[in-house]
């Protein structure tokens, strides 16, 4: 993928990547959550190789740790729910039972 940031020299490379690779994982049933935030991330992505002017070593390893963060997308179901983490059950000292954290 480093590889890949080196070799980018021209705008919209991240996004037309990012947008496949999207594509896929709605294909493999992994939800346009994929999709979204790799668009969102190429855009920023894009951003910060612009302004280093798409030969800055340390602005292609920013927009590839940007870019990386695009696998974290498929947890985004999980922390969108209406209290699903915030509902984890609790034991209570010395009762013995378990609740749920409001």
């Amino acid at each position: 993928m480093m590889l890949f940031f080196s070799k980018v020299r021209k705008p919209g490379m991240l996004l037309v990547f990012e947008i496949l690779t999207g594509l896929v994982s709605i294909l493999l049933g992994l939800g346009p959550f994929v999709l979204v935030s790799g668009v969102i991330m190429a855009l920023i992505g894009e951003f910060v190789l612009y302004t280093g002017g798409y030969t800055s070593a340390k602005r292609s390893v920013i927009a590839y740790a940007l870019m990386s963060l695009t696998s974290t997308a498929t947890l985004h179901p999980a922390v969108l729910r209406d209290g699903e983490l915030s509902g984890f059950p609790t034991s209570r000292a010395g009762t013995g039972t378990t609740t749920r954290r409001a």
